[in-house]
């Protein structure tokens, strides 16, 4: 199996995982897969001492989401790479279903696709951060959303030649919080996070200005580039605007019940903890995390099909074998 192709196939499989989007409501975090060297992507220092005074309006049209992902770690690469080369031509590992088959060294970087159980390489968090408020006493108030956590960030800003510079941290009363160095400029927030834990990596990012639309019908038109294929599920209806009745869900799996019901949170920005959900759904352009809490956001139609696909979630995996599934 060639290189290229090998890709193909692990993007693929993320791809139909995606269909089955998750929706667990837990708030603690997952810490990104260790790696030993911190990115090189850096936000610069210092404010040039002739830069303009900003003003109030100036730095108020800055405020909002900015989303995208860390960048990968040199080690990541490396890891990836030497993957990718032990895979090789060889076809027995296309479908990697047994970690023992694996060596160790590329454990940490695979994770389980929840709904087809191949092991796909994973990738780098995605990260939202939302500037709620600069003040004029060259203060703000911002939170971000990475894995499940959703944290306050305070701190400082700077006017620069060609934007804003701004320093802020995580309360640190959580194991996953750190610290941000961050210039903005136009619609881009770039820079870095330092943990706050010593023995934890430190993390570069790009990331664009973005205008969260919430959208029912988003990923399941077969039109659209983004589309959702929810393969051999059955399930033609749109969870998100039909009311979903018992024999729509009666005959599918446990894992096509989980992806479908996730896919209802996913649409609302939900950012899953569960690594395997979010490593699925965080393969698409059109999932952008910004909140670990989106019960008030949900319609009444999507409230009415949870309460029945959960129950059917926990039917078929209590009846599992008896189904022959």
């Amino acid at each position: 199996m060639s290189i290229s192709k090998f890709k193909t196939l692990a993007y693929s499989l993320s791809v139909i995982s995606g269909l089955m989007l998750v929706g667990c409501h837990q708030k603690a975090a997952e810490t990104p897969v260790a790696a030993n060297n911190a990115p090189a992507t850096s936000a610069p220092n210092e404010t040039p001492a002739n830069a303009t005074p900003a003003t109030a309006t100036e730095y108020s049209e800055k405020l909002g989401l900015y989303t995208g992902k860390f960048e990968p770690t040199a080690d990541y690469t490396k890891a990836k790479e030497a993957f990718e080369k032990w895979a090789g031509e060889d076809a027995e590992f296309e479908y990697i279903t047994n970690l023992k088959d694996v060596p160790k060294q590329f454990h940490p970087y695979l994770y389980l696709d929840p709904l087809y159980g191949y092991y796909a390489f994973v990738s780098p968090n995605r990260l939202s951060i939302v500037i709620d408020e600069m003040r004029d006493d060259k203060t703000f108030s911002a939170h971000s959303i990475a894995a499940g956590n959703q944290r306050p960030v305070t701190g400082t800003w700077e006017k620069t030649e060609s934007g804003f510079h701004l320093s802020g941290s995580e309360p640190g009363d959580d194991k996953n919080d750190g610290s941000f160095d961050m210039v903005l400029v136009a619609d881009n927030l770039a820079g870095t996070w330092k943990p706050k834990d010593a023995a934890a990596t430190p993390k570069a990012f790009k990331l664009e200005r973005k205008t969260f639309v919430y959208n029912p019908k988003l990923a399941q038109e077969e039109k659209q580039d983004e589309y959702v294929n929810l393969g051999e599920s059955g399930l033609e209806k749109n969870p998100s605007i039909d009311t979903l009745k018992t024999g729509d869900v009666e005959n599918l799996t446990q894992p096509q019940i989980r992806i479908i019901r996730n896919f209802i949170f996913a649409r609302h920005g939900y950012s899953f903890n569960k690594k395997d959900l979010r490593l699925v759904f965080e393969a698409y352009d059109w999932y952008v995390p910004v909140s670990n809490d989106v019960k008030a956001e949900l319609t009444d139609v999507e409230k009415a099909n949870l309460t029945l696909l959960t129950r059917y979630e926990k039917y078929a995996d209590k009846h599992y074998d008896e189904f022959g599934r």
